[in-house]
């Protein structure tokens, strides 16, 4: 009987791997799943290039150079994910699945720190001016 025969795979399993010692490894979920999030990696990357862009652009002012840093370093995240989860699609690599995943948590909470921050500073500039309204009536 043969150890890797077709009745033995995964039903999920769309592609099989030998390692150097010639046996058989699958990683089949990882490989779906890597594929189905693959299928966005141009609008990942396009998203990774305004991010720098926009960061550019911010530091080409004096105050801008203070935070220009932040989307430029987003960009560079989203890169680093688009890169890792084209290489978990394509060869079914766990270990870049979740180095992508990893990027990807790091891309969501940098930003929703960000936007926390933006919606305090927002708050603040909004109380302060009805205060000052308040005041000149």
């Amino acid at each position: 009987m043969v150890a890797n025969s077709e009745d033995e795979q995964a039903p999920y399993s769309n592609s099989s791997s030998m390692d150097s010692e010639g046996t058989f490894y699958r990683n089949g979920i990882i490989q779906d799943l890597a594929q189905c999030i693959y299928k966005y990696n141009s609008w990942i990357i396009a998203l990774a290039v305004i991010s720098i862009v926009i960061g550019i652009l911010i530091g080409l002012t004096i105050i801008g150079l203070t935070i220009a840093w932040l989307p430029i370093w987003l960009g560079a995240i989203l890169f680093s994910f688009a890169k890792s989860i084209r290489i978990a699609a394509h060869y079914g690599e766990t270990a870049e699945f979740d180095y992508a995943l990893s990027r990807m948590n790091m891309y969501f909470r940098i930003s929703g720190i960000l936007l926390l921050i933006l919606l305090a500073i927002y708050s603040f500039a909004v109380i302060l001016g009805v205060a000052t309204l308040s005041l000149v009536l």
